[in-house]
């Protein structure tokens, strides 16, 4: 019994010996990392986190009979979101806050 666990062992241990394997990185990425990490930070206080009622807030003040946006959500669909969605809403917004990453399409109007 025990030589058919140490058997399995092996050829898992085998498997990801074989799988298990660092990326290859060329040297530009190497040292656009360096340059990147070299520069100084800007020296400003992260932004405040976005409550849930902010977003339901600005949920319900927004325009009504306004077309949507790409994603063609109204204002009347958006008024009907559950609360779970207001918190995923939110969890998204302060990600992109503590990332500083805004998706392209929002830096459209339509």
């Amino acid at each position: 019994m025990g030589h058919t666990y140490l058997k399995k062992a092996n050829i898992f241990s085998h498997h990801l010996a074989s799988t298990s394997q660092p990326h290859s990185i060329c040297p530009t990425q190497i040292e656009t990392v360096r340059l990147s990490l070299s520069c100084a930070f800007p020296m400003t206080l992260p932004p405040k986190h976005i409550r849930p009622s902010e977003v339901e807030h600005a949920i319900h003040h927004s325009p009504r009979r306004k077309t949507s946006g790409y994603d063609l959500i109204t204002s009347e669909v958006a008024i009907k979101l559950p609360k779970k969605a207001i918190l995923m809403l939110t969890y998204i917004y302060n990600s992109m806050l503590r990332l500083s990453y805004f998706p392209v399409l929002w830096k459209f109007s339509v």
